[in-house]
């Protein structure tokens, strides 16, 4: 309340008050402001219950409305999602049927394709290498040089 006021403030209004008012009614003056900030601060102590009080009843209301919206948007809301889920159900069912009676149709036709191919003879044997010499590490060669070769 008086931050602002320095120490020479309250020293110049002190004395204007012992000037005004003299030293036998500075103490009547202080009881007297302190019983005003007392009944100054019951009636906003006052004030602030009855607006507390005021403003209960309608948040309460506020409260129960909101509350009374929540749980109809709920039940709403699953309503809507049941009936959706239902309807995809109803729609999914015969794709469902579909996808099966596909699939067996599609493995009759395998089975009737597999049992109707015919069998390739297996290709002859060529004795093309079969009087080569096995491979060996080393093969002399001409002129005493070695020729290293790998072995499959």
């Amino acid at each position: 309340m008086f931050e602002n006021l320095g120490s020479a403030e309250l020293i110049v209004i002190f004395l204007v008050i012992l000037i005004f008012f003299g030293p036998k009614k500075i103490p009547e003056l202080a009881a007297n402001f302190g019983k005003g900030l007392r009944k100054f601060r019951e009636a906003k102590e006052g004030f602030e219950t009855q607006v507390k009080t005021a403003m209960k009843e309608p948040m309460e209301e506020l409260q129960k409305a909101k509350s009374n919206f929540d749980r109809s948007f709920n039940d709403t809301t699953s309503g809507i999602r049941q009936q959706i889920e239902s309807g995809m159900n109803d729609v999914a069912a015969p794709i469902q049927d579909a996808k099966t009676d596909f699939t067996k149709e599609l493995a009759d036709i395998q089975k009737v394709t597999e049992s109707h191919q015919p069998k390739m003879p297996e290709p002859p044997r060529l004795p093309l290498f079969d009087n080569v010499p096995a491979p060996t590490y080393e093969q002399p060669v001409v002129d005493g040089v070695k020729i290293h070769k790998l072995v499959p």
